[in-house]
């Protein structure tokens, strides 16, 4: 059934049109004043407004302009007396849908609800196509034909149209953001936003104000209020990675979100509304962190509706050729190269080769095999670890799992380096080069000791 809000201060008007549009099965919300009708779009779903223009208080046209920041995906009729072609053109261009002037009929007001109705959900149906097209070129940067990838994404399929919660596992570099996004682009919240944190790269009290958003005055800098994820991410997907890193403070205040459906800005006084699909992941199973204390046993329960387990590379190898010529092939697109070919002696290392770091390690040596390669990648294009077989193992007592975050941290801090220099120091361009947020790259410069 579809909603729709009437927005007039006509009370004769707003209860003729409810009763006829009712008959007629839809379901409707009246609004007298623009106020009532911002508060309805915060708590409902609507698909369509009727609009008056000539409200009391904030004008018409700014009323419209409001309702398509609250709800951009309903479709707007304007109602009015006034004959002005000026004031018609700028309704439209204001983003209604349609424009009718006072007296009208009841099939003439029914007749553009249907086409309003019927042009937004044409929209809707060619948006979720080239969702679902994205969704298809996503799939190969982290599927497969293997038994394990089939099975995979069977699963995504299944999952993804509903609005359960996903806990994604699996090991360091298995593509477990990219999950999430295939999960997003396949569900009924693809129109809206996917937003993304990682709670193992930020201090807990950077995670809290991204989350959560704050007042101005809450802390020290927080020179004006700001909106957190939660809010952000409004019908939409938030990801939750490495949840198992929160603190259990952190996760308390994560439970009450997604108990009660609000969420409360640092340092503010009221609950506000907040409509998200949490999906989150872990590189550790998190019933393992659970048993041990670290995770917060309500939580996993209330966040444990479905779970989507990613195998690591070795696992299936049978893959690696196919994720070979894909990453391939978008090394040649970033790095404006035409390397045809990789040889079959390189194939061979690649398959033999256990990838601790999995898919994330696989593409970061063949987009580096593209670089120093003219038109065929050989094994002298590979990393010595590939060519010389597998990795030695870790001596007794040393952390191979620590030397490999060393090792990947060092990677890092140069690639930091590296584009602060490219963009002369300056942060917010640097931040953007790297595809980060700047409160990020702000806590990675001080980690690293790169902020002077």
């Amino acid at each position: 059934m579809k909603h729709i809000l009437l927005v007039d201060d006509d009370a004769e008007l707003l209860n003729s049109l409810s009763r006829y549009l009712k008959a007629k099965g839809y379901e409707t919300r009246a609004a007298a004043a623009a106020r009532e009708a911002l508060k309805i779009l915060e708590r409902q779903n609507i698909d369509l407004v009727l609009l008056d223009l000539t409200l009391q208080g904030l004008s018409g046209l700014d009323l419209l302009k409001k309702i398509r920041q609250a709800e951009p995906a309903a479709a707007v009729i304007v109602l009015t007396g006034n004959v002005d072609i000026a004031t018609a053109v700028a309704a439209i261009k204001a983003g209604a849908h349609d424009y009718i002037t006072k007296p009208f009929g009841h099939e003439q007001l029914l007749l553009a609800i249907e086409k309003a109705l019927g042009g937004r959900e044409l929209a809707k149906q060619v948006t979720g196509l080239k969702q679902q097209l994205k969704a298809a070129e996503a799939e190969p940067s982290f599927l497969g034909k293997s038994r394990a990838a089939k099975t995979l994404l069977n699963q995504v399929k299944t999952v993804a149209p509903t609005d359960l919660a996903v806990i994604i596992e699996g090991e360091s570099g298995t593509g477990k953001e990219l999950l999430a996004r295939l999960v997003h682009l396949l569900s009924l919240r693809h129109e809206g936003p996917f937003l993304a944190i990682d709670g193992g790269a930020l201090p807990e009290n950077l995670v809290e104000s991204e989350l959560f958003g704050y007042e101005r005055g809450a802390f020290t800098g927080a020179e004006k209020s700001k909106h957190g994820l939660f809010e952000t991410a409004y019908r939409g997907t938030l990801f939750l990675d490495e949840i198992g890193n929160l603190s259990l403070g952190i996760q308390s205040k994560l439970l009450r979100v997604l108990e009660t459906r609000t969420v409360r800005h640092l340092g503010g006084k009221k609950d506000i509304p907040v409509d998200v699909r949490l999906v989150a992941a872990s590189n550790r199973p998190l019933a393992q962190a659970m048993a041990q204390g670290a995770f917060r046993s309500d939580l996993f329960y209330r966040l444990n509706q479905f779970t989507l387990n990613v195998p690591s590379l070795r696992e299936r190898p049978e893959d690696i050729n196919l994720l070979t010529l894909h990453f391939l092939k978008t090394a040649n697109k970033e790095l404006k190269k035409s390397v045809a070919e990789i040889s079959p002696e390189a194939i061979n290392l690649l398959r033999r080769y256990p990838w601790p770091g999995n898919v994330r390690e696989l593409k970061h040596v063949i987009t580096r095999a593209c670089l120093l390669s003219a038109n065929q990648i050989s094994p002298e294009h590979l990393p010595e670890e590939i060519t010389k077989g597998a990795p030695s193992p870790a001596p007794k007592g040393h952390n191979g799992a620590g030397a490999l975050k060393k090792s990947r941290e060092e990677a890092e801090k140069k690639l930091i380096a590296a584009a602060l220099r490219k963009t002369g120091g300056n942060k917010r361009k640097s931040a953007v080069l790297l595809g980060i947020h700047r409160s990020v790259l702000y806590y990675k410069l001080k980690k690293y000791g790169l902020d002077q």
